[in-house]
């Protein structure tokens, strides 16, 4: 984060609406990618500010291409924080705009990005088509570096029936590509994806899911992504109230809690209450 606040910053003043050979304004480009790594360790008021002013820039411009709108990579940020309205809503413009589903240069993002916000918002028939065709195209581009995070979504939100074998699948797939291109950061994502679907078999895969879980939390620690340290003690806190094990789980769910409301994550502390 600290080259792309640097990058941002050299490109203020007279350079703004400089392209450099890229496919849109470079300091739009800069503002935008810079929300994503802000959102992964819940800096989500500085992300706000860098997101509305790449919109601004970008939608001003008539030298920004569509393509690489700002709103993707917002979309990104509001589904991070718990914002899912706002996400779907970022998505389908850029969606819209871009015409990705005819063009071989899609959004950065934005398919996965729509899916997680309709599988976590209980649109869960729409959620694993788009996930399935942002896999699909990024393998048939050849893009290897982030196609795990674009598998990271496939369970979130959806039951264990149905479309499993589709979800752990998908799932398994993202956590092999991770590791093999040591993209540590979408493994400790894709680590929380197979726990929460480990614990939603019937019967729940008590061990399996617990294991993944806290994997997935050293990971997240380690690399200070504080919204999935969240979301692994509010899996562990729920993994371990099915099972009985009420002191664990209120510690557990109680530091999760906690985590949300610092981040302003207003979404999620209700679900540390559903049982």
């Amino acid at each position: 984060m600290q080259f792309g606040r640097e990058n941002v910053r050299a490109l203020e003043g007279d350079l703004v609406r400089e392209r450099f050979g890229l496919p849109g304004l470079a300091y739009v480009l800069s503002r935008g990618w810079l929300v994503w790594p802000l959102a992964e360790v819940g800096e989500f008021g500085e992300g706000i500010v860098h997101g509305a002013e790449a919109i601004r820039i970008a939608e001003g411009s008539i030298t920004h291409s569509p393509v690489w709108s700002p709103r993707t990579i917002l979309a990104v940020f509001t589904s991070g924080k718990g914002d899912l309205e706002k996400a779907i809503s970022c998505s389908s413009v850029t969606s819209r705009s871009a015409k990705f589903a005819a063009s071989r240069i899609s959004p950065p993002g934005s398919p996965p990005t729509w899916a997680l916000a309709y599988a976590v918002s209980g649109r869960l028939a729409e959620a694993l088509p788009l996930l399935e065709q942002a896999v699909d195209r990024a393998t048939s581009m050849g893009l290897v570096t982030d196609l795990a995070l674009r598998g990271r979504p496939a369970g979130r939100g959806l039951p264990a029936g149905g479309a499993s074998s589709r979800r752990d699948g998908l799932a398994k797939r993202a956590l092999e590509l991770s590791r093999k291109h040591k993209e540590r950061g979408n493994e400790a994502w894709v680590l929380r994806l197979l726990a929460e679907i480990a614990s939603r078999h019937d019967p729940p895969e008590i061990e399996t899911a617990q294991d993944h879980y806290r994997q997935a939390l050293i990971l997240a620690e380690e690399l200070g992504m504080r919204p999935l340290v969240a979301h692994c003690q509010l899996g562990l806190g729920k993994l371990y109230r099915k099972t009985g094990r009420r002191e664990q789980a209120r510690e557990h769910l109680t530091t999760a809690t906690t985590m949300y409301r610092e981040m302003d994550m207003r979404f999620w502390p209700e679900q540390a209450r559903q049982r």
